[in-house]
């Protein structure tokens, strides 16, 4: 009876400590499973939190972005990959006079000028702009038909897949930058009175003509051209009538000749004319004769009229030389010896000429010893 009691009570104390350590195992594991799980909500509340917060940053990014395209002091357009606009900003707007939805959903093309010819080569504001990376300039135009310059730079978007899927255009309005450079390359190039080549275009016109007619063949004559009695003109009436005599001869000039041919002011009263592709020098001498007669006609200054006439010195290349300031050289001479005959006359260079002139130097040389 006492081991039986015995048996009982253990196997009572045994159930009792398996229940206990369920009960422990049990409350155990849910406190591991409650601590895992807070931890999680831990980390996805916090990684929550950081994208929000990356999210909140890069909205306030795409909208300083945004604002900065919409207030940009250039021109930005955005197209799809066929050219078609799908975006323009403010200052695309005011510049060239279009509202928004004028342009939306236009072709690129429709800031290219139509009155471009086919064998300019101009670049214009349309399709061919669009590259994956392009830059230069290109002549535009307004909803009001004004055609300007812009300096363009062109960027590619793409897709996941490297596909473009639009371009961005940014443009800058240059026209008064080029209309700048042009004036300095005319005060660089032209004489300021007349309008006329200056010394250094002429003498670069002179030898591309000598190398021409080298190449070809052909003969170029040049004349140098001085008003008779200019200075007492200047100093009679005053400069400005003067400068005014001067732009009628450069005017009248300019008559006297063909489009291939150059016209010149090196300076003062002296003038010079290249004639490019000359059969002969009868032709020359008929050219300086009409020259002599339209420069005879009275010309009005003021409450004046005078009659200007012109001594004129001629050479040819390449028979004369093939040197361009050789060639100046000779035309100076011959024209000397024009103004030695009595003015109003044209002389052709000899090579007597040159020889009298070295002769001449070489006895004013001894004299001064």
């Amino acid at each position: 009876s006492f081991t039986l009691l015995a048996d009982s009570s253990l196997q009572i104390s045994s159930h009792k400590n398996d229940e206990l350590l369920l009960k422990v195992f049990v409350f155990g594991s849910l406190a591991i499973i409650f601590a895992a799980m807070s931890f999680v909500l831990i980390r996805l509340n916090k990684r929550l939190k950081n994208n929000i917060s990356s999210h909140q940053a890069t909205e306030q990014m795409m909208s300083k972005l945004s604002s900065a395209v919409t207030n940009s002091g250039a021109s930005i357009v955005m197209t799809n990959a066929d050219g078609v606009i799908e975006y323009v900003n403010q200052k695309f707007c005011r510049s060239n006079g279009y509202l928004h939805h004028e342009v939306i959903g236009q072709s690129i093309d429709i800031l290219s000028p139509e009155s471009h010819l086919e064998n300019e080569t101009r670049q214009l504001l349309d399709n061919s702009c669009l590259k994956s990376a392009w830059e230069g300039e290109a002549l535009c135009v307004k909803k009001n038909g004004t055609e300007y310059w812009c300096a363009i730079t062109v960027a590619a978007v793409y897709n996941k897949d490297r596909i473009i899927t639009n371009y961005v255009l940014s443009a800058i309005d240059i026209s008064a930058l080029k209309d700048a450079n042009s004036k300095m390359q005319n005060l660089a190039l032209f004489d300021s009175l007349t309008g006329l080549a200056n010394r250094r275009l002429f003498i670069d016109r002179l030898h591309q003509s000598v190398l021409s007619a080298r190449r070809h063949k052909h003969t170029s004559a040049i004349m140098f051209l001085d008003l008779d009695q200019f200075k007492r003109i200047n100093d009679t009436l005053g400069h400005q009538a003067g400068d005014k005599l001067l732009s009628t001869i450069a005017e009248r000039l300019k008559t006297c000749v063909r489009k291939q041919d150059t016209v010149a002011r090196l300076g003062g009263d002296e003038f010079t004319i290249l004639l490019n592709d000359i059969s002969n020098n009868d032709k020359i001498s008929s050219i300086a004769e009409y020259i002599l007669a339209i420069l005879k006609k009275p010309i009005k200054l003021g409450k004046h009229e005078v009659i200007v006439s012109t001594s004129i010195g001629i050479t040819i290349a390449p028979s004369d030389s093939t040197c361009s300031e050789t060639l100046m050289r000779n035309a100076d001479m011959a024209l000397y010896r024009a103004k030695e005959r009595g003015r109003d006359g044209y002389c052709f260079f000899t090579e007597e000429l040159n020889v009298r002139a070295s002769h001449l130097m070489e006895i004013e040389h001894e004299i001064r010893h």
